[in-house]
C-alpha cells in the first residue's frame, strides 16, 4: 500500500496527487505538520485535522491485516506503528 491509496482510504484521495509528486511516503507521512500539508494544498482545515488525526492514530482492527487501508474508522495505522512491526509476525485474527 502506498500513500495514495491509504488517502483514498481516508476518503482524501483528492491528495494522492500531491503525495506523489512531493515523495510523500509512510516515513515522511509521520513527520508532516499542519503546516507541511497547507503547503501540500490541503487547504480544509478539517481535511489537515483529519490527516493529522489519522497520521497519529496507530490501530489496526482486529480480523483486519495491520497494513489495511481501512478500518472501520476510515484510518490505517500510524507510519509507527508499521515500523514496530519490523519483520515480526501478524497476531492472528481476534489476537493483540
Amino acid at each position: 500500500m502506498d500513500v495514495g491509496e491509504w488517502l483514498k482510504g481516508l476518503r482524501l484521495g483528492q491528495y494522492a496527487s500531491a503525495s506523489t509528486e512531493n515523495d510523500i511516503d509512510f516515513a515522511v507521512l509521520g513527520k508532516l505538520t499542519d503546516a507541511d500539508l497547507k503547503q501540500l494544498g490541503v487547504s480544509s482545515l478539517g481535511h489537515r485535522k483529519r490527516l493529522l488525526e489519522a497520521i497519529a492514530a496507530p490501530r489496526a482492527e482486529p480480523g483486519e491485516g495491520a497494513l489495511s487501508a481501512r478500518s472501520d474508522r476510515g484510518t490505517a495505522p500510524s507510519p509507527a506503528c508499521l515500523a514496530s512491526l519490523g519483520s515480526r509476525p501478524l497476531p492472528a485474527r481476534g489476537e493483540r
